[in-house]
């Protein structure tokens, strides 16, 4: 009980208060006029806030004659709520109603008024113009570019068209390339001519590699010989030097050429 007396308390002072505030509208302009809109505005969703809340707490009540009393008060709020509702409703539509008068004067006679109005018409028709121009001009300019571009696939088309059919030929030409190694390598396997043609030159090639085996080694055997016979040579020299110590130099020579001819 003490939920829906706290309700019925706070939405009686809000509609007071709204009332309030609609009755100092009428004697503000301007901005301050504006604000007490704003404020009564406000005054009004929290009145509609605790409406919701009151019936909530309206259900919660299981006496049926406390919650027909309830009801019934209920009722009037919403009514006084209402009429303050569109009292406010009509003192905006006034103020936004004088404000267009206050507007609308400008000290001109109607014939000005009519000129003014036929200029402004005039101004924002040439404005629609040059805009309904441009738009076209946009346009054109969008056409050519698509065509250009279209023009530019179907080449570019054409091109890859032209890389298929390329590749088609270079593939079937590797096809066949590839047929003609195979049957080519088929008839020299099978061809008997080939075949000892084959035998004989790596038959050469080790006769060769033989050769100069054997050659190598005989040129080897004949520089130890050329060798040997050098060394006796030195050896000999030697002894005759010894001999030769108290000699001519004459003698020397004859002998030395005697025994060079026996080694020989």
């Amino acid at each position: 009980m003490a939920d829906i007396e706290y309700w019925e308390e706070t939405l009686k002072e809000e509609i007071e208060d709204l009332s309030t505030v609609l009755g100092l509208v009428v004697a503000q302009t301007g901005s301050k006029q504006k604000q007490k809109f704003d404020e009564a505005d406000k005054k009004l969703r929290d009145a509609n806030g605790t409406k919701r809340s009151y019936k909530l707490e309206m259900r919660v009540i299981k006496n049926a004659t406390q919650r027909k009393m309830y009801e019934k008060q209920l009722k009037d709020h919403e009514t006084k709520l209402k009429a303050l509702a569109d009292h406010l409703k009509n003192l905006k539509s006034s103020a936004t109603k004088d404000t267009l008068l206050e507007g609308a004067d400008t000290g001109r006679t109607p014939e000005q008024e009519g000129d003014a109005m036929m200029n402004e018409a005039r101004n924002t028709q040439d404005k629609t113009q040059t805009s309904l121009d441009r738009t076209k001009q946009l346009v054109a300019e969008s056409k050519d570019i698509g065509q250009n571009t279209l023009a530019t696939l179907e080449e570019q088309r054409a091109q890859i068209e032209r890389i298929d059919a390329h590749a088609d030929r270079t593939m079937e030409n590797l096809g066949r390339a590839d047929l003609l190694i195979k049957n080519f390598s088929k008839r020299m396997a099978n061809d008997k001519f080939i075949q000892c043609c084959a035998c004989i030159n790596i038959s050469l090639f080790i006769g060769v590699i033989l050769f100069l085996i054997f050659k190598n080694r005989s040129d080897d055997d004949g520089d130890d010989s050329s060798i040997l016979s050098a060394t006796r040579l030195l050896s000999l020299r030697g002894s005759f030097d010894r001999e030769a110590s108290n000699a001519d130099v004459d003698e020397y020579y004859e002998k030395l050429l005697m025994m060079t001819t026996d080694v020989e």
